[in-house]
């Protein structure tokens, strides 16, 4: 018994070193996957907010566009036929757009009520375009119903000035909120 104690200070540092080595190492590795959590989820929130911020520039952009095909149809500088077909493929870039946002939103989830906004307004100017400009003949069958005021001319371009309005708050939303993460 003697021996034993007689070496138990040869052994003790030894023996705590390692069981300190090892400590040491299972908080290391707790703090290390805690901290790459953290990153994970701000790399993802972050990647999340620049694809809503690129949707929705190509969403303004198309916006833009039918805006301006439609001053151009009421200025006749281009017929119904080129101004629908043109319509029809900005369209088709926005459906694209609202699409990924939707797939998108869950992860960023305080924009949801800024997107069901564009979504009601988008839809309402849209509509108001079709009856008045596209689909004239079948007025009977429209989603919404608009009397003659709320589809004139100078109405439509204030309601797409409202609607560019809207995505913009939006971007400068999602900007703050994109600088807020990479300040984190």
């Amino acid at each position: 018994m003697e021996q034993i104690l007689s070496l138990l200070p040869v052994f003790l540092p030894v023996i705590t070193t390692f069981v300190g080595i090892w400590i040491g190492n299972a908080l290391t590795k707790n703090n290390n996957e805690e901290l790459e959590r953290r990153f994970m989820k701000k790399r993802l929130r972050a990647e999340k907010i620049e694809v809503l911020l690129n949707e929705y520039s190509n969403i303004s952009r198309s916006i833009s566009k039918i805006n301006l095909l439609t001053k151009r149809l009421v200025r006749q500088e281009i017929s119904s036929l080129e101004f629908r077909n043109l319509e029809d493929e900005q369209e088709i870039i926005i459906a694209d757009s609202v699409r990924l946002i939707a797939v998108n939103m869950p992860v960023i989830s305080e924009f949801e009520e800024s997107y069901d906004a564009f979504l009601g307004e988008y839809i309402k100017v849209m509509e108001k375009v079709h009856q008045k400009y596209i689909n004239k003949e079948n007025e009977g069958k429209m989603l919404i119903k608009f009397s003659p005021e709320q589809i004139s001319d100078v109405k439509i371009k204030d309601d797409f000035e409202l609607l560019l309005k809207l995505l913009e708050t939006t971007q400068k939303k999602l900007s703050e909120s994109l600088k807020d993460v990479l300040d984190k």
